[in-house]
């Protein structure tokens, strides 16, 4: 029997320092693209911890969660679930930087991870397609319109 029809919640971390956003570059069959550090939500895990667990698990940086920013669903392409994507805006508070991995996945998918310069967003494939205007626009008003929905951007 087939899933389908699944609500899919993710959270994704928005992480800024020294002018410059925590990325991973991923690969997934034959695509690679950049994306925030996040992922899937666990059963009786608060999407806060969610947040914190993930960008540790995938960069080996230890956070806080600061504020609340974008709330965002997509329907992938093989439209079997719907996903409900929750970003917020995090604060590094330890840990070192390195390369960690997403257990959700049986082969590595995460090549990299590193802070990319804000000037560089619009040069690279990164998604949600719309992250890299709605990051720059925010920290230019520092995230003032948040929390936003941001539909299926």
């Amino acid at each position: 029997m087939e899933n389908k029809n699944l609500i899919v919640p993710r959270v994704g971390v928005v992480i800024i320092e020294n002018d410059a956003l925590l990325l991973t570059y991923s690969k997934y069959g034959d695509q690679e693209f950049w994306l925030l550090p996040g992922g899937g939500i666990e059963f009786e895990e608060t999407i806060p911890e969610c947040g914190r667990r993930e960008v540790l698990e995938e960069t080996g940086l230890n956070i806080v969660i600061t504020k609340f920013l974008y709330l965002r669903e997509f329907i992938p392409k093989n439209k079997k679930d719907h996903v409900i994507d929750i970003f917020f805006l995090g604060e590094k508070i330890g840990g070192e930087l390195k390369k960690g991995n997403d257990p959700d996945n049986k082969e590595q998918v995460i090549k990299k991870v590193e802070f990319v310069p804000l000037s560089k967003l619009r040069d690279i494939k990164i998604y949600p397609e719309c992250l890299p205007e709605l990051i720059l626009n925010g920290i230019n008003d520092n995230f003032k319109d948040c929390p936003k929905y941001i539909g299926r951007c």
